[in-house]
């Protein structure tokens, strides 16, 4: 068995302690830049996809309300009223609805 004396033991268990204490903080930025790049890598997908589900809804709510406007054109039209009647009678039924 080796024999050192205490002062060397103290440096070398100063020295060990130093190195565990470098492995935490080098785990914690490798831990960082993981969660880091799978943010960037897979988070931002999954934001990219809803909102391209939203923007999809979106355009399905627009051509509903143009399919609805251009049934309520036909009727107004079936109906005989003209265009400036329509528009009347439209902007007086967005005030009360």
């Amino acid at each position: 068995m080796i024999q050192i004396s205490d002062e060397d033991y103290a440096k070398l268990k100063k020295d060990a302690d130093d190195n565990s204490s470098i492995k935490v903080i080098v785990r914690w930025i490798v831990a960082l830049i993981v969660v880091v790049l799978l943010y960037f890598g897979i988070a931002t997908r999954f934001i990219d996809l809803e909102i391209k589900k939203q923007e999809a809804a979106i355009q399905c709510d627009i051509a509903t309300m143009q399919a609805q406007n251009a049934v309520y054109i036909r009727q107004i039209q079936s109906e005989g009223m003209s265009m400036d009647d329509y528009l009347k009678w439209y902007e007086i039924y967005n005030k009360v609805g």
